[in-house]
């Protein structure tokens, strides 16, 4: 009988405590969903503005490329030498965990390292492909840029 007492008072409690609760919380959220609401929209139209900004940076320096003010073999070397760091880290970093007496925490550590830096050497060699698949192919490229962010203007093509 004392365990049926005590699961009748937890129940009443959890009721009162419940209602009590629901309803400040109710009006709450009815209060702060248009703040709330607006807030989202104006963090998606600042991160739409920044990437709209990056992508720019990204169009004016492949048109750079292409019209011959910067050497994209110079940038192409920039990123294969990067790539090719890299790549020379991740394989010693496996060497250091097949040589490595130490716990097996360590070389989870370790193996997590390489895994980070062959990715970091394989995106490097993504951006030489696209960059040089951007050049190949301007107009498509700029056809689908216009596409995704709109007409370009005068003052989107400023470098700088």
């Amino acid at each position: 009988m004392d365990n049926i007492d005590a699961a009748l008072w937890v129940s009443v409690i959890g009721i009162v405590v419940g209602v009590a609760l629901a309803i400040p919380l109710a009006v709450a959220a009815n209060l702060l969903t248009p703040r709330v609401g607006s807030y989202l929209e104006k963090r998606k139209l600042i991160r739409a503005g920044k990437t709209r900004k990056q992508a720019l940076l990204e169009y004016n320096r492949i048109r750079a490329f292409r019209e011959g003010r910067k050497d994209k073999y110079a940038h192409y070397f920039v990123l294969a030498g990067f790539s090719v760091l890299f790549a020379s880290l991740f394989s010693s970093f496996i060497v250091i965990a097949a040589l490595g007496t130490s716990g097996d925490l360590v070389k989870t550590i370790i193996l997590f390292v390489a895994l980070i830096l062959a990715a970091f050497g394989g995106g490097l060699l993504g951006m030489i492909a696209r960059t040089a698949r951007q050049l190949e192919r301007f107009d498509d490229y700029k056809k689908e840029f216009e596409e995704r962010w709109g007409p370009l203007t005068t003052d989107d093509l400023k470098d700088g």
